[in-house]
């Protein structure tokens, strides 16, 4: 954990740098977070299909039929309520954050892991939103059909769950360590990592801040705690095996994202570049999230943290 914060810390410092010199508009975020998503973020769902073995006993076509089925109606949400749809996705984001984060802490009763997984993934989203107003006033700019998703992206309830969340994490933490759950060194650890994303959010314009979380202390993370797993069972023995395994279904996520890029920009599909990032990261994430959850539920990760 040590040294992903370090990273996350240091990718934040330049891309902060490099914003000043080369502006904070929307454009030139997009152009210095893209990368990292891509080659960050798409992956590390890249091998739930593999990952989804070892979690249930159910076959892999049941496992494809319930993750194109999921993805199937959760757009037509999105094209039929997008005002639930997103408040959906932020829900599931706030735990899906909280429970890559806390996961691993096999110490920590169910019950308590759960809030505290929560309540975290609350805090730093509601934060993020809420120390960005006037970007995503501009985001629901873009397109008219950001702008029906003005009232939940606008809405002054991230303020009130910054100020909520905050104390309720707290205590949290500091009952995690009163009752040994944690050590007092794993529980400065989660203290600091949780200021510095906090620092990081404020000073850092939106899309720059999120993707460097996104992809360093969540993604990132997530793909050494897959690698872990995959090389216990035997499935890969190194780094490249693993990578080779991420590569088709990541090669397919491009491939889709470029035909939809595509479709916007020969007029075949009506919507924004704007709206079409927000589904296409809801969507992915929607799939991706159920496998986590039950792969945690089985304690299949350890996590690096617990010294």
């Amino acid at each position: 954990m040590q040294s992903k914060l370090v990273i996350f810390l240091l990718l934040s410092a330049v891309l902060y740098v490099l914003s000043v010199f080369f502006g904070r508009d929307l454009q030139t975020q997009m152009m210095m977070a893209l990368p990292w998503i891509l080659f960050l973020g798409i992956p590390h769902g890249a091998v739930d299909h593999i990952l989804y073995k070892e979690a249930s006993t159910l076959s892999l076509p049941v496992f494809y039929v319930f993750y194109l089925l999921s993805i199937f109606v959760y757009a037509a949400l999105w094209f039929w309520i997008p005002q639930v749809a997103l408040v959906l996705f932020l829900i599931l984001s706030a735990f899906h954050f909280g429970q890559s984060q806390f996961g691993g802490y096999t110490s920590i009763p169910v019950f308590y892991r759960v809030l505290t997984s929560f309540f975290w993934g609350v805090l730093i989203l509601a934060a993020l939103m809420s120390f960005h107003t006037e970007e995503l006033k501009e985001i629901t700019l873009q397109g008219t059909d950001v702008s029906v998703l003005e009232n939940v992206l606008l809405s002054n309830v991230y303020q009130a769950l910054f100020l909520v969340s905050l104390p309720i994490v707290a205590v949290l933490f500091f009952l995690s360590y009163r009752r040994s759950w944690w050590t007092s060194r794993v529980a400065l650890r989660e203290s600091l990592c949780l200021f510095s994303i906090l620092l990081v959010f404020y000073f850092l314009p939106l899309l720059i801040a999120f993707a460097c979380y996104f992809c360093i202390l969540h993604s990132l993370r997530m793909l050494e705690d897959e690698f872990g797993l995959l090389k216990e069972t035997g499935i890969v023995y190194t780094v490249f095996d693993f990578m080779i395994k991420l590569l088709p279904m990541t090669i397919l996520s491009f491939c889709g994202l470029t035909i939809f890029v595509l479709a916007i920009l020969e007029g075949w599909l009506e919507i924004s570049f704007a709206f079409l990032s927000i589904v296409m990261i809801a969507l992915i994430t929607l799939p991706h999230s159920v496998v986590m959850h039950s792969l945690y539920n089985r304690n299949s990760f350890v996590s690096d943290q617990m010294d």
